[in-house]
């Protein structure tokens, strides 16, 4: 097979990924700012990138039919190795600097759903299969984080721990998980569903082998693909009609960004800022619409709702009262009662009795809720606070640091629990606060 060489070996590459070259890719890598590009040929199903940043790996499909050809090229170089495999590639994954690829390939069957294996292909020109997966396994990346190889199935995402790939920890996620991605070296993941992102903790105590999931946001489509930027704040969001999003958890966002045909490993390759999408067209797509359901936003102060009452009620009576005050007018003094409640919430330092920084109330479900958590300040990846509520639903708690805090429920053991809203935004201050009301839906 012929193996397109259009590409500059300026020491790291970095892929620009489509069928056409859509232009330059800027990398940052350490003191250098490096400028590479690659001409993909038609009909790759799957590519990958080496961490460093050196190595490239494609696969599509071979002119023997049933077979896949995977290439793999490195930068400096001018060879090419290439292996074929039977069926069809759906994933590729660097595991480390080295010329390993871990991947995923599927052979159909035609009474069944087909096998689907992972697979790896070191030095040598033949392909390692590795084991059978589930046959709805879709997508592969890096945890390192954990150590470990992820992989994205039906109701799950595995790990499978280098260099014999044993089965690590399983995590439940129902539903189909059409992509993963790590986010940089800590223990949290996005996952890519039908319609959305999940952002999740893998960092569960022993015996807790569900996951605890931290946010949603909504997609105009289903997720095909996922790339993490190298800060691991930000993911790059491959959809199935090809349009790119860049999803952002804190704050929580998705805004378009061009279309592409691949995106994998495109920014796990560097330790620098990376700008993936030089030159992509731009799609005016209401990308901020679909967050709005997911997420409230609130700032709540009672002092500055209970003051402007008493002004307008006040004045107007006191003056009829002073001349009124005779035994025989008790009509004016039901026109001041309404008065006196006014008066109370000044008495009433009734925050006072709730003195808590920050309070809430959970219905619905309530048995179903372990712990009401937040995360915060300013970063949802840090738990702030973790609060058992009362028999009512109500919980409170003090001692916060100001900022802007995620609130959500926990069901605690190895049940993931449904709220409406999934969560909620709250400033905290040093003003005592109420976050709206959350509603404890199910869980499985």
């Amino acid at each position: 097979m012929q193996v397109p060489r259009t590409w500059f070996a300026l020491g790291i590459l970095i892929l620009w990924a489509a069928t056409a070259v859509l232009g330059d890719v800027r990398l940052s890598s350490g003191d250098a700012a490096v400028l590479a590009q690659v001409e993909l040929p038609d009909g790759v199903t799957a590519i990958a990138l080496s961490p460093d940043g050196r190595r490239l790996a494609y696969a599509v499909p071979s002119t023997k039919e049933g077979f896949a050809d995977l290439v793999r090229l490195e930068a400096g170089t001018e060879s090419a190795g290439s292996v074929s495999i039977p069926g069809t590639v759906r994933d590729l994954v660097f595991l480390d600097e080295g010329p390993t690829v871990v991947g995923l390939h599927h052979r159909p069957a035609k009474k069944r759903q087909g096998d689907t294996f992972l697979f790896s292909w070191g030095d040598e020109p033949k392909i390692n299969r590795i084991m059978r997966v589930p046959p709805s396994s879709s997508d592969l990346d890096r945890w390192p984080g954990g150590g470990a190889l992820l992989l994205a199935c039906r109701n799950e995402i595995r790990t499978f721990l280098p260099p014999d790939f044993r089965s690590g920890p399983l995590f439940s996620l129902p539903g189909d998980n059409f992509a993963v991605s790590s986010l940089g070296n800590s223990t949290y993941v996005v996952v890519g569903q039908e319609e959305g992102l999940a952002l999740l903790d893998l960092s569960v105590p022993s015996g807790r082998l569900s996951m605890t999931i931290l946010a949603g946001l909504r997609t105009p489509a289903r997720v095909t693909a996922l790339a993490d930027d190298a800060e691991g704040d930000e993911v790059l969001v491959r959809l199935v009609d090809g349009r790119l999003f860049r999803a952002s958890f804190d704050p929580p966002g998705v805004q378009p960004a061009g279309t592409a045909d691949h995106i994998a490993g495109l920014a796990k390759a560097a330790s620098g800022p990376i700008l993936p999408f030089a030159q992509a067209a731009r799609q005016a797509q209401p990308a901020s619409e679909p967050e709005e359901p997911d997420v409230i936003v609130t700032e709540i102060h009672d002092e500055p709702v209970i003051e402007p009452e008493p002004p307008p009620v006040e004045p107007a009576p006191e003056p009829e009262r002073q001349p009124e005050t005779p035994l025989d007018e008790p009509t004016p003094e039901p026109e001041q009662e309404p008065d006196a409640p006014a008066d109370e919430p000044r008495a009433e330092p009734g925050p006072a009795t709730p003195t808590r920084q920050l309070e809430g109330r959970i219905v619905g479900r309530l048995e179903l809720v372990e712990a009401v958590v937040l995360l915060g300040p300013d970063n949802i990846l840090r738990e702030a606070a973790r609060i058992r509520p009362a028999a009512d639903g109500s919980w409170a708690v003090d001692d916060l640091t100001p900022g802007r805090y995620r609130i959500q429920l926990d069901g605690g053991g190895d049940r993931v629990l449904v709220a409406e809203p999934r969560f909620l935004m709250v400033d905290v201050s040093e003003t005592p606060a109420r976050a709206p009301q959350i509603r404890a839906v199910r869980s499985f």
